[in-house]
């Protein structure tokens, strides 16, 4: 029999700003957060040249994946002054 498992958690952060004061305002602001859990688990049975053969090999695999993600954004902007 053979037991293999893995497991991953990752998270990653992208933060941005932008800001810039005069007659033209501008204001931004961007932030996006991605949380993931993986994990795998396998069991493997098989056929065996010694001893009692096994009564039914078998595989089997568990897979479980979640992930969370989540994303705020803002923007500020000041109207142009009329002109032609």
């Amino acid at each position: 029999r053979l037991r293999a498992t893995g497991r991953r958690d990752s998270v990653s952060l992208s933060p941005s700003l932008t800001f810039r004061t005069s007659d033209d305002t501008t204001l931004s602001l961007q932030a996006l957060v991605d949380a993931s859990d993986f994990r795998r688990d396998m069991y493997i049975d098989w056929d065996t040249l010694l001893g009692p053969a096994l009564r039914t090999p078998h595989y089997r695999q568990r897979t479980r994946l979640r992930l969370d993600q989540g994303q705020v954004s803002a923007e500020w902007e000041k109207k142009l002054q009329d002109g032609g």
